[in-house]
């Protein structure tokens, strides 16, 4: 993953990630232009730094009559 993340131009924004430092407007913009892989896997260490291993999900239903 570390290659994609280098490959996206993203190694500033992994640091940053990892440290649990703040990001800032125009990272936010790299992102947004980013592979989906390489955001996904960024999202992925901060979730695992604030909830660890436990993931949560919602199911809702919308039924139409």
């Amino acid at each position: 993953m570390e290659a994609l993340i280098k490959e996206a131009g993203l190694e500033e924004i992994y640091h940053k990630v990892k440290a649990g430092k703040r990001l800032l407007k125009e990272d936010g913009i790299r992102l947004y232009n980013a592979p989906l892989l390489a955001v996904g896997y960024l999202a992925n260490i901060v979730r695992e730094r604030l909830h660890g291993k436990r993931a949560y999900y919602v199911y809702n239903q919308h039924i139409n009559y």
